[in-house]
Protein backbone atom coordinates (compact mmCIF):
# COMPACT_ATOMS: atom_id res chain seq x y z
CA UNK A 1 0.00 0.00 0.00
CA UNK A 2 1.87 3.53 -0.71
CA UNK A 3 0.90 6.43 0.96
CA UNK A 4 -0.94 7.76 -1.52
CA UNK A 5 -3.87 5.01 -1.02
CA UNK A 6 -3.27 4.28 2.64
CA UNK A 7 -5.92 5.80 4.36
CA UNK A 8 -5.00 8.70 7.02
CA UNK A 9 -6.21 10.15 10.71
CA UNK A 10 -7.22 13.17 11.52
CA UNK A 11 -3.83 15.08 12.36
CA UNK A 12 -1.75 13.06 9.35
CA UNK A 13 -4.46 15.00 7.06
CA UNK A 14 -4.29 18.25 8.52
CA UNK A 15 -0.58 17.36 8.48
CA UNK A 16 0.02 16.46 4.76
CA UNK A 17 -2.28 19.73 3.84
CA UNK A 18 0.54 21.96 5.55
CA UNK A 19 3.17 20.59 4.22
CA UNK A 20 1.80 20.33 1.06
CA UNK A 21 1.05 23.98 1.09
CA UNK A 22 4.24 25.08 2.43
CA UNK A 23 6.05 22.99 -0.20
CA UNK A 24 4.61 25.34 -2.72
CA UNK A 25 4.85 27.96 -1.09
CA UNK A 26 8.65 27.65 -0.87
CA UNK A 27 9.17 26.46 -4.34
CA UNK A 28 7.31 29.18 -5.64
CA UNK A 29 9.76 31.75 -5.84
CA UNK A 30 12.43 29.76 -6.54
CA UNK A 31 10.83 28.75 -9.92
CA UNK A 32 10.22 32.38 -11.32
CA UNK A 33 12.22 32.03 -14.93
CA UNK A 34 11.65 34.07 -17.57
CA UNK A 35 9.73 33.28 -20.22
CA UNK A 36 9.27 34.81 -23.70
CA UNK A 37 5.75 35.05 -26.17
CA UNK A 38 5.95 35.31 -29.89
CA UNK A 39 4.01 34.60 -32.81
CA UNK A 40 4.69 32.72 -36.20
CA UNK A 41 4.53 33.80 -39.81
CA UNK A 42 1.65 31.92 -39.58
CA UNK A 43 -0.27 33.49 -36.29
CA UNK A 44 0.55 30.58 -33.84
CA UNK A 45 1.50 31.76 -30.06
CA UNK A 46 4.45 30.50 -29.35
CA UNK A 47 6.12 30.36 -25.23
CA UNK A 48 10.04 29.36 -24.69
CA UNK A 49 12.33 30.14 -21.67
CA UNK A 50 14.58 31.98 -24.12
CA UNK A 51 14.03 34.90 -26.88
CA UNK A 52 13.00 33.33 -30.55
CA UNK A 53 13.62 36.55 -32.42
CA UNK A 54 13.18 40.37 -32.80
CA UNK A 55 9.53 40.35 -31.75
CA UNK A 56 9.95 38.40 -29.07
CA UNK A 57 8.37 39.54 -25.75
CA UNK A 58 8.84 39.04 -22.53
CA UNK A 59 6.15 37.35 -20.32
CA UNK A 60 6.13 38.59 -16.38
CA UNK A 61 4.98 35.81 -14.13
CA UNK A 62 3.76 37.05 -10.66
CA UNK A 63 4.36 34.30 -7.98
CA UNK A 64 2.54 34.27 -4.35
CA UNK A 65 4.31 36.05 -1.21
CA UNK A 66 5.45 33.34 1.43
CA UNK A 67 3.03 33.03 4.12
CA UNK A 68 5.76 32.90 7.07
CA UNK A 69 2.42 32.42 8.97
CA UNK A 70 1.70 29.32 7.94
CA UNK A 71 5.40 28.01 7.70
CA UNK A 72 5.30 28.94 11.47
CA UNK A 73 2.11 26.79 12.20
CA UNK A 74 3.07 24.00 9.87
CA UNK A 75 6.40 23.81 11.73
CA UNK A 76 4.44 23.86 15.34
CA UNK A 77 2.22 21.62 13.85
CA UNK A 78 5.80 19.31 12.61
CA UNK A 79 7.23 19.51 16.23
CA UNK A 80 3.95 18.74 18.35
CA UNK A 81 3.67 15.16 16.18
CA UNK A 82 6.73 14.75 16.86
CA UNK A 83 6.81 15.08 20.85
CA UNK A 84 3.53 12.63 20.42
CA UNK A 85 5.44 10.20 18.72
CA UNK A 86 8.54 10.49 21.05
CA UNK A 87 5.88 10.50 23.97
CA UNK A 88 4.19 6.95 22.15
CA UNK A 89 7.68 5.59 21.69
CA UNK A 90 8.39 6.31 25.43
CA UNK A 91 5.00 4.75 26.90
CA UNK A 92 5.93 1.54 24.40
CA UNK A 93 8.87 0.68 25.52
CA UNK A 94 7.96 1.62 29.48
CA UNK A 95 5.08 -1.34 28.44
CA UNK A 96 8.21 -3.51 27.23
CA UNK A 97 10.08 -2.98 30.64
CA UNK A 98 6.75 -3.95 32.72
CA UNK A 99 5.87 -6.65 30.72
CA UNK A 100 9.68 -8.37 30.68
CA UNK A 101 10.08 -7.45 34.59
CA UNK A 102 6.84 -9.27 34.65
CA UNK A 103 8.04 -12.29 33.36
CA UNK A 104 10.91 -12.12 35.85
CA UNK A 105 9.06 -12.24 38.89
CA UNK A 106 6.84 -14.90 37.37
CA UNK A 107 9.34 -17.17 36.98
CA UNK A 108 11.11 -15.74 40.23
CA UNK A 109 7.86 -16.90 41.74
CA UNK A 110 7.60 -20.37 40.24
CA UNK A 111 10.64 -20.96 41.50
CA UNK A 112 10.44 -20.16 44.64
CA UNK A 113 7.45 -22.21 45.34
CA UNK A 114 8.69 -24.60 43.98
CA UNK A 115 11.90 -24.70 46.28
CA UNK A 116 9.21 -23.99 49.53
CA UNK A 117 7.13 -26.95 48.14
CA UNK A 118 10.81 -29.16 48.29
CA UNK A 119 11.92 -27.53 51.55
CA UNK A 120 8.24 -28.72 53.56
CA UNK A 121 8.64 -32.20 51.87
CA UNK A 122 11.19 -33.09 54.72
CA UNK A 123 12.86 -34.73 51.74
CA UNK A 124 17.20 -34.68 52.05
CA UNK A 125 18.72 -31.59 50.45
CA UNK A 126 22.12 -30.43 49.79
CA UNK A 127 23.51 -27.25 49.09
CA UNK A 128 27.20 -26.43 47.63
CA UNK A 129 29.49 -24.61 50.31
CA UNK A 130 32.01 -21.92 49.55
CA UNK A 131 34.58 -24.29 48.58
CA UNK A 132 32.27 -26.26 46.67
CA UNK A 133 31.75 -29.17 48.29
CA UNK A 134 27.77 -30.60 48.61
CA UNK A 135 26.70 -30.16 52.37
CA UNK A 136 23.33 -31.83 53.51
CA UNK A 137 20.99 -29.45 54.88
CA UNK A 138 20.73 -29.08 58.33
CA UNK A 139 16.73 -28.81 60.02
CA UNK A 140 18.07 -25.46 61.20
CA UNK A 141 19.26 -24.35 57.69
CA UNK A 142 15.78 -25.90 56.49
CA UNK A 143 13.59 -23.60 58.48
CA UNK A 144 15.89 -20.32 57.60
CA UNK A 145 15.66 -21.05 54.14
CA UNK A 146 11.67 -22.08 54.60
CA UNK A 147 11.03 -18.78 56.12
CA UNK A 148 13.10 -16.54 53.89
CA UNK A 149 11.72 -18.07 50.83
CA UNK A 150 7.92 -17.57 52.21
CA UNK A 151 8.59 -13.98 52.86
CA UNK A 152 9.77 -13.52 49.84
CA UNK A 153 6.77 -15.21 48.53
CA UNK A 154 4.45 -13.36 50.19
CA UNK A 155 6.08 -9.76 48.89
CA UNK A 156 6.16 -10.75 45.18
CA UNK A 157 3.78 -13.37 44.24
CA UNK A 158 -0.10 -12.31 44.31
CA UNK A 159 -0.84 -15.79 43.33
Amino acid sequence: MSIFTAPLCHPQKKLMKYLLITLLLIISPFSHAQFYKWSDKDGHVHYSHSPHNQQTQEVKVRTSPVDYAAQARLKKLSNDLNERRADRKQVREEDIKAVEQQKKVEAFCKKAKSQVTLLKSGASISARAADGTRVNVSDADRTVRLTKLNSHVTRFCHS
